[in-house]
């Protein structure tokens, strides 16, 4: 993991270094970019990339701020890329995923260099622990852990699962959250995160840089999932961002690989009313873009300008593109 994280590194570095360096805009191009975690610890190898510290996002972003245009996510997917930017400088989008406890003190740093994000939101996740759809979606996230490691639920088999947590009593439900112990990092690496409750996104969310949308309710990767247990991740989490007052018509999968989405959800979003969804593939994002198929590259713990350049630029739709996928 740590060669893959420095090689990355490098990757982005050179690909500034190289291509991008004497570029001034992206055209009618823009990138997406997205953190996950922050922290004010030492980041002991091997974190997945996921967490960042202050310091970095510190000096990321003023290099944002200074040679980029950060646009508010949905302004820019309903204007942007639909017609020839008359910006100067390259546009990017930025979002965190999970709604983790460490975003409110990373807000500053948002709001220092007025930078607008989304938080896309495992809604179900970030419930009160007393309340039913909060431990049924806590349970329902860890679902893997009920069963022998070794045993490969159907899709029926799944759907039978759901269906008896969603209608279990408040008291099953407990015992059943009993059975799981803790969450561990090895298993459950969301779960284990202390995240943001809903009181707190909502205070968040009045910020006006700050924009909330769905990133489902437990968390799960999607194409795993019956179409009932599907349906109610993308259904009751809407709500939730709606009531939220946050922009409904946007999503992000859980995951977010080629592989933790297909046609199927890709149809009950649609039916649901989403426009745009995005994945954790690096695609550029463009006018002729899959509007529910859209890229993010993942910010890493470097602060060096040629990385955060690189990154900006695109360097990871070329490195996704070398990796074939």
């Amino acid at each position: 993991m740590i060669d893959n994280l420095k090689l990355r590194n490098v990757f982005s570095s050179l690909a500034y270094r190289i291509f991008f360096s004497k570029k001034k805009s992206l055209k009618n191009k823009v990138v997406a970019l997205d953190y996950h975690y922050f922290t004010d610890n030492p980041i002991i190898y091997p974190k997945l990339g996921l967490e960042v510290s202050y310091s970095a996002l510190d000096k990321q972003l003023k290099i944002f701020s200074e040679f980029f245009e950060p646009l508010e996510t949905d302004f820019a997917l309903r204007t942007f890329v639909k017609k020839k930017s008359n910006n100067s400088k390259p546009g990017i989008l930025i979002s965190i995923d999970d709604a983790d406890k460490s975003i409110k003190y990373a807000l500053k740093y948002f709001i220092k260099y007025q930078i607008p994000i989304t938080l896309f939101v495992p809604v179900g996740l970030c419930i009160d622990k007393n309340e039913e759809d909060g431990i049924k979606s806590r349970i329902l996230c860890r679902y893997r852990e009920l069963f022998p490691s070794s045993e490969r639920l159907t899709l029926n088999e799944k759907s039978k699962f759901f269906d008896r947590i969603i209608n279990s009593s408040f008291q099953e439900l407990y015992e059943y959250e009993l059975k799981l112990g803790s969450p561990k990092k090895e298993n459950n690496i969301t779960a284990s995160r202390e995240l943001l409750s809903l009181k707190e996104i909502e205070e968040i969310s009045k910020n006006p840089l700050v924009t909330i949308a769905s990133h489902s309710m437990s968390h799960n990767s999607l194409a795993e999932l019956p179409d009932n247990w599907l349906k109610w991740e993308i259904k009751k989490s809407k709500q939730y961002i709606k009531d939220l007052q946050g922009k409904y018509d946007l999503f992000a999968y859980p995951f977010g690989h080629n592989q933790s989405y297909n046609l199927k959800v890709k149809k009950i979003l649609q039916e649901e009313g989403i426009k745009y969804a995005f994945t954790t593939s690096s695609k550029i994002i463009e006018k002729n873009s899959d509007l529910l198929s859209l890229g993010r590259a993942p910010m890493l713990n470097f602060d060096n300008k040629d990385y955060v350049f690189g990154s900006a630029y695109g360097a990871f739709h070329y490195w996704d593109k070398i990796l074939q996928r």
